[in-house]
Protein backbone atom coordinates (compact mmCIF):
# COMPACT_ATOMS: atom_id res chain seq x y z
CA UNK A 1 0.00 0.00 0.00
CA UNK A 2 1.60 3.26 -1.13
CA UNK A 3 1.15 6.67 0.56
CA UNK A 4 -0.77 9.50 -1.15
CA UNK A 5 1.02 11.33 -3.95
CA UNK A 6 3.68 13.69 -2.64
CA UNK A 7 3.57 12.27 0.86
CA UNK A 8 6.31 10.00 2.23
CA UNK A 9 5.40 6.99 4.32
CA UNK A 10 6.43 7.26 7.97
CA UNK A 11 9.59 5.27 8.69
CA UNK A 12 9.30 1.86 10.29
CA UNK A 13 10.83 1.34 13.71
CA UNK A 14 14.22 -0.47 13.81
CA UNK A 15 12.43 -3.55 15.15
CA UNK A 16 8.85 -3.24 13.94
CA UNK A 17 6.22 -4.74 16.19
CA UNK A 18 4.60 -7.90 14.87
CA UNK A 19 0.88 -8.38 14.93
CA UNK A 20 -1.77 -7.55 15.84
CA UNK A 21 -2.18 -11.17 16.81
CA UNK A 22 -3.58 -13.39 15.44
CA UNK A 23 -3.03 -11.42 12.21
CA UNK A 24 -4.21 -14.14 9.77
CA UNK A 25 -7.49 -14.45 11.68
CA UNK A 26 -8.07 -10.66 11.61
CA UNK A 27 -7.38 -10.46 7.87
CA UNK A 28 -9.52 -13.52 7.08
CA UNK A 29 -12.48 -12.25 9.10
CA UNK A 30 -12.29 -8.83 7.42
CA UNK A 31 -11.99 -10.33 3.93
CA UNK A 32 -14.98 -12.61 4.52
CA UNK A 33 -17.06 -9.62 5.63
CA UNK A 34 -16.29 -7.70 2.44
CA UNK A 35 -16.78 -10.64 0.07
CA UNK A 36 -20.00 -11.69 1.79
CA UNK A 37 -21.35 -8.16 1.38
CA UNK A 38 -20.89 -8.39 -2.39
CA UNK A 39 -22.22 -11.94 -2.51
CA UNK A 40 -25.36 -11.05 -0.56
CA UNK A 41 -26.23 -8.07 -2.76
CA UNK A 42 -28.35 -10.07 -5.27
CA UNK A 43 -30.34 -11.57 -2.39
CA UNK A 44 -31.04 -8.16 -0.86
CA UNK A 45 -32.72 -7.01 -4.07
CA UNK A 46 -35.49 -9.48 -3.27
CA UNK A 47 -35.98 -8.25 0.29
CA UNK A 48 -34.77 -9.76 3.55
CA UNK A 49 -34.16 -13.54 3.81
CA UNK A 50 -37.19 -15.57 4.90
CA UNK A 51 -37.59 -16.13 8.62
CA UNK A 52 -39.48 -18.71 10.65
CA UNK A 53 -43.16 -17.85 10.74
CA UNK A 54 -44.63 -16.84 14.08
CA UNK A 55 -47.38 -19.05 15.55
CA UNK A 56 -50.90 -17.97 14.57
CA UNK A 57 -52.72 -15.61 16.88
CA UNK A 58 -56.35 -14.70 17.33
CA UNK A 59 -55.63 -11.23 15.94
CA UNK A 60 -52.89 -10.70 13.32
CA UNK A 61 -50.16 -8.46 14.68
CA UNK A 62 -48.10 -6.02 12.66
CA UNK A 63 -44.74 -7.48 11.64
CA UNK A 64 -42.05 -4.76 11.78
CA UNK A 65 -39.58 -7.04 9.98
CA UNK A 66 -41.92 -7.53 7.04
CA UNK A 67 -42.56 -3.79 6.84
CA UNK A 68 -38.83 -3.01 6.79
CA UNK A 69 -38.21 -5.73 4.18
CA UNK A 70 -40.90 -4.30 1.93
CA UNK A 71 -39.40 -0.81 2.22
CA UNK A 72 -35.93 -2.15 1.42
CA UNK A 73 -37.25 -4.11 -1.55
CA UNK A 74 -38.94 -1.01 -2.96
CA UNK A 75 -35.84 1.14 -2.47
CA UNK A 76 -33.56 -1.36 -4.19
CA UNK A 77 -35.99 -1.86 -7.05
CA UNK A 78 -35.93 1.89 -7.74
CA UNK A 79 -32.12 2.14 -7.63
CA UNK A 80 -29.54 1.51 -10.34
CA UNK A 81 -28.10 -1.97 -9.57
CA UNK A 82 -24.78 -1.25 -11.28
CA UNK A 83 -24.28 2.05 -9.44
CA UNK A 84 -25.21 0.42 -6.12
CA UNK A 85 -22.67 -2.36 -6.70
CA UNK A 86 -19.96 0.20 -7.52
CA UNK A 87 -20.66 2.11 -4.30
CA UNK A 88 -20.48 -1.13 -2.33
CA UNK A 89 -17.15 -2.03 -3.95
CA UNK A 90 -15.70 1.41 -3.14
CA UNK A 91 -16.86 1.15 0.48
CA UNK A 92 -15.28 -2.31 0.82
CA UNK A 93 -12.00 -1.07 -0.66
CA UNK A 94 -11.96 1.95 1.68
CA UNK A 95 -12.49 -0.30 4.72
CA UNK A 96 -9.72 -2.64 3.54
CA UNK A 97 -7.29 0.27 3.19
CA UNK A 98 -8.29 1.62 6.61
CA UNK A 99 -7.60 -1.79 8.17
CA UNK A 100 -4.16 -2.01 6.58
CA UNK A 101 -3.35 1.56 7.66
CA UNK A 102 -4.31 0.63 11.21
CA UNK A 103 -2.04 -2.42 11.16
CA UNK A 104 0.89 -0.34 9.89
CA UNK A 105 0.24 2.33 12.54
CA UNK A 106 0.30 -0.39 15.20
CA UNK A 107 3.61 -1.73 13.91
CA UNK A 108 5.22 1.71 13.54
CA UNK A 109 4.31 2.93 17.03
CA UNK A 110 7.51 3.73 18.98
CA UNK A 111 6.31 2.24 22.30
CA UNK A 112 8.39 -0.70 23.49
CA UNK A 113 8.34 -2.46 26.86
CA UNK A 114 11.50 -1.72 28.84
CA UNK A 115 10.95 -3.88 31.92
CA UNK A 116 13.86 -6.08 33.06
CA UNK A 117 13.66 -9.78 32.18
CA UNK A 118 11.96 -12.13 34.65
CA UNK A 119 13.69 -15.42 35.54
CA UNK A 120 12.20 -18.63 34.18
CA UNK A 121 11.90 -21.62 36.52
CA UNK A 122 10.78 -24.10 33.85
CA UNK A 123 10.89 -24.36 30.07
CA UNK A 124 10.00 -26.86 27.38
CA UNK A 125 10.13 -26.08 23.69
CA UNK A 126 9.06 -22.47 23.27
CA UNK A 127 7.07 -22.42 26.57
CA UNK A 128 8.34 -21.06 29.88
CA UNK A 129 7.13 -20.35 33.41
CA UNK A 130 8.25 -16.95 34.73
CA UNK A 131 8.69 -16.35 38.47
CA UNK A 132 7.47 -12.94 39.67
CA UNK A 133 8.12 -13.64 43.35
CA UNK A 134 10.89 -12.21 45.51
CA UNK A 135 14.12 -14.14 46.08
CA UNK A 136 13.59 -14.63 49.82
CA UNK A 137 9.97 -15.74 49.85
CA UNK A 138 8.26 -16.63 53.13
CA UNK A 139 7.19 -20.24 53.56
CA UNK A 140 3.55 -19.17 53.91
CA UNK A 141 3.53 -17.56 50.48
CA UNK A 142 0.72 -18.86 48.24
CA UNK A 143 1.83 -19.81 44.71
CA UNK A 144 -0.44 -18.72 41.84
CA UNK A 145 0.07 -19.92 38.27
CA UNK A 146 -1.37 -17.56 35.64
CA UNK A 147 -2.27 -18.99 32.24
CA UNK A 148 -2.79 -16.43 29.44
CA UNK A 149 -4.40 -17.25 26.12
CA UNK A 150 -2.42 -18.63 23.22
CA UNK A 151 -3.23 -15.58 21.07
CA UNK A 152 -1.94 -13.02 23.59
CA UNK A 153 1.64 -12.44 24.63
CA UNK A 154 2.25 -13.33 28.28
CA UNK A 155 2.99 -9.71 29.20
CA UNK A 156 -0.73 -8.90 28.81
CA UNK A 157 -0.65 -9.49 32.60
CA UNK A 158 2.60 -7.51 33.01
CA UNK A 159 2.25 -4.47 30.76
CA UNK A 160 4.25 -1.90 32.77
CA UNK A 161 5.74 -1.59 36.23
CA UNK A 162 2.72 0.51 37.31
CA UNK A 163 0.21 -1.56 35.30
CA UNK A 164 0.99 -5.17 36.10
CA UNK A 165 -1.36 -7.66 37.73
CA UNK A 166 1.37 -10.18 38.58
CA UNK A 167 3.73 -7.57 40.08
CA UNK A 168 0.86 -6.08 42.10
CA UNK A 169 -0.01 -9.51 43.55
CA UNK A 170 3.66 -10.21 44.27
CA UNK A 171 3.63 -7.24 46.67
CA UNK A 172 0.62 -8.59 48.53
CA UNK A 173 1.78 -11.93 49.86
CA UNK A 174 1.31 -14.10 46.78
CA UNK A 175 3.94 -15.81 44.61
CA UNK A 176 2.83 -15.26 41.00
CA UNK A 177 4.08 -17.50 38.23
CA UNK A 178 3.23 -16.73 34.62
CA UNK A 179 3.06 -19.17 31.70
CA UNK A 180 4.73 -17.69 28.63
CA UNK A 181 3.66 -19.65 25.55
CA UNK A 182 5.88 -17.50 23.31
CA UNK A 183 5.75 -18.03 19.55
CA UNK A 184 5.33 -21.63 18.33
CA UNK A 185 8.59 -23.17 17.19
CA UNK A 186 9.34 -26.32 15.17
CA UNK A 187 8.33 -28.56 18.10
CA UNK A 188 4.91 -26.88 18.36
CA UNK A 189 4.16 -26.70 14.65
CA UNK A 190 1.57 -29.50 14.78
CA UNK A 191 0.29 -28.88 18.31
CA UNK A 192 -3.39 -29.04 19.18
CA UNK A 193 -5.07 -27.59 22.29
CA UNK A 194 -4.69 -31.02 23.90
CA UNK A 195 -0.91 -30.86 23.42
CA UNK A 196 -0.79 -27.49 25.15
CA UNK A 197 -3.22 -28.28 27.98
CA UNK A 198 -2.54 -31.96 28.75
CA UNK A 199 1.13 -31.64 27.84
CA UNK A 200 2.86 -28.31 28.39
CA UNK A 201 0.44 -26.86 30.94
CA UNK A 202 0.42 -29.97 33.14
CA UNK A 203 4.22 -30.05 33.10
CA UNK A 204 4.35 -26.35 34.02
CA UNK A 205 1.93 -26.90 36.89
CA UNK A 206 3.99 -29.86 38.17
CA UNK A 207 7.11 -27.67 38.10
CA UNK A 208 5.42 -25.01 40.26
CA UNK A 209 3.99 -27.61 42.67
CA UNK A 210 7.47 -29.05 43.19
CA UNK A 211 8.72 -25.67 44.46
CA UNK A 212 6.11 -25.16 47.19
CA UNK A 213 4.52 -27.09 50.03
CA UNK A 214 1.16 -25.43 49.34
CA UNK A 215 -0.83 -26.41 46.27
CA UNK A 216 -0.74 -23.58 43.72
CA UNK A 217 -3.82 -21.72 42.60
CA UNK A 218 -4.52 -21.83 38.87
CA UNK A 219 -5.84 -18.67 37.16
CA UNK A 220 -6.79 -18.56 33.49
CA UNK A 221 -6.96 -15.32 31.51
CA UNK A 222 -9.16 -15.04 28.39
CA UNK A 223 -8.84 -18.27 26.36
CA UNK A 224 -6.42 -19.46 29.05
CA UNK A 225 -9.49 -19.98 31.23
Amino acid sequence: MSPPAGQAAPPMAPNPRLGPRPLPLHLTAAALTWTNSSGALPLLRHGSPPSKAAPPREKPAENPGATAAAALRAELAASDPEAFAQVLARRAQARALALLEGILAYRRHPYRRDLPPVPAVWSEGSCRVLDYGVAAAPASEIPVLFVPSLVNRAHILDLEAETSLVRWLAGRGLRPYLVDWDRPGPAERGFTLTDYIAGRLESALDAVRARHAARPLLVGYCMGG
